[in-house]
């Protein structure tokens, strides 16, 4: 993880901080929105290792939320196209509907993963990094 190859220079970051990060991925972001909004009401900074996390969990909210919509209505298009219609519901169905591990989808359980993957990173007060995404809130967040 960048910025914790040395070990003298790490940081400890307090387990209340951990807790709230860790909130942020299981509400999906709502805990992280509440936490700025509460911040900028009462004039005081949070730390960097809170708003990194509440920034990730609420843009990664955001795309998920985005890609379902887009995915649904393409969906919605792609059954009216002659031949190809049955072909593109069938493999919706199998990659978002059909329960396939742990009764949920191929799907749902990437996202559950990842999240796991995230959640347990921030409890062990690191930052999860997710390629592009993760790059881009810390160049906003510093």
């Amino acid at each position: 993880m960048r910025g914790y190859s040395n070990y003298k220079n790490a940081q400890v970051v307090p387990f209340f901080e951990r807790l709230i990060a860790v909130f942020t991925y299981l509400t999906t972001g709502i805990v992280g929105l509440l936490w700025i909004i509460l911040a900028q009401i009462s004039g005081k900074r949070l730390k960097y290792f809170v708003k990194f996390h509440a920034y990730q969990s609420i843009i990664l909210a955001f795309l998920y939320l985005l890609v379902s919509v887009a995915l649904k209505l393409l969906l919605a298009v792609g059954v009216k196209i002659p031949f190809l219609g049955t072909y593109i519901y069938l493999l919706y169905f199998y990659i978002f509907d059909f329960k396939f591990i742990f009764g949920v989808s191929i799907v749902d359980f990437i996202v559950l993963v990842v999240l796991a993957y995230l959640v347990i990173v921030s409890l062990l007060g690191k930052e999860g990094n997710i390629p592009k995404l993760s790059d881009m809130i810390r160049k906003q967040v510093l």
